[in-house]
């Protein structure tokens, strides 16, 4: 028999490769203004670690990226939003592959999660590895204009991301699609929260409108 909550917390789960203070933000943010008589309480990690806590009923949805393990019939899984990564390097690089060590430059990379630098490094390095970068010359920098600012005034790589507002074309640079993928939403079937049902409707709703605006 399914079981319904009726309080008014709604747990979320974010994905470690997900910034909840980045594009994702003005979302949950609209929904928060909607339900001003909730609460929001949000966790963030691996993907398997918040598809486990959803199964154990300790998370209400789960916010991820690029889900590879098959869902079964316990769970809805609604994509709401593109995600794309891409690498830009100076225009003079004609290379179509891309280089592991990145041509020797210094690759720029926006942060705002609240991490201490051993995890940051650990997440970057793992990620720049699943793109087949190797390079460990990593400069963070907490904004996408600190980014442009830098492109501008020196010679430099960037990865830059579409949920922090920023993927499409810089004058002088090159860019490289390093994944096209989608932001999902995951919840329960039964056991469930409606909050979770409205959030991700909403979230549904709200990015569709954007994009026929301005594509992520």
């Amino acid at each position: 028999m399914d079981k319904k909550r009726t309080d008014h917390l709604l747990r979320i789960g974010y994905s470690i490769w997900l910034d909840p203070f980045g594009r994702i933000d003005s979302g949950i943010s609209a929904f928060r203004l909607n339900n001003p008589d909730c609460s929001f309480l949000g966790v963030q990690d691996h993907n398997e670690q918040l598809m486990e806590l959803l199964r154990k009923e300790e998370l209400d949805i789960i916010i991820v990226q690029d889900l590879n393990e098959p869902m079964d019939d316990n769970f809805d899984v609604v994509p709401f939003a593109p995600q794309k990564i891409c690498l830009y390097v100076p225009d003079d690089i004609s290379d179509e592959q891309i280089d592991p060590d990145c041509w020797g430059l210094p690759i720029l990379h926006v942060d705002s999660w609240n991490w201490t630098m051993f995890e940051r490094m650990r997440a970057y390095n793992q990620e720049l590895k699943e793109f087949g970068i190797t390079s460990k010359k990593v400069r963070i920098l907490p904004n996408i204009q600190s980014i442009l600012l830098q492109i501008e005034t020196s010679r430099c790589a960037a990865i830059l991301d579409s949920q922090f507002g920023f993927a499409g074309k810089i004058a002088g640079m090159k860019q490289y699609e390093l994944r096209d993928g989608k932001t999902f939403c995951v919840k329960r079937r039964n056991h469930f929260h409606p909050l979770a049902d409205q959030l991700s409707d909403f979230l549904e709703d709200y990015y569709r409108d954007e994009r026929a605006v301005d594509a992520l």
